[in-house]
């Protein structure tokens, strides 16, 4: 496996444990893009 590859599983496993751990955070993070797009298509 390249080491880029492993890396960039690395970086996947650390944004999917952080997600996990704040699903409420993403939540947020969800509904901000979403206005984002309102806004952009307003």
């Amino acid at each position: 496996m390249p080491d880029y590859v492993r890396k960039a599983r690395e970086n996947w496993v650390e944004i999917v444990r952080v997600a996990e751990k704040g699903k409420r955070g993403l939540g947020e993070i969800e509904e901000l893009t979403a206005r984002e797009e309102i806004n952009t298509l307003a």
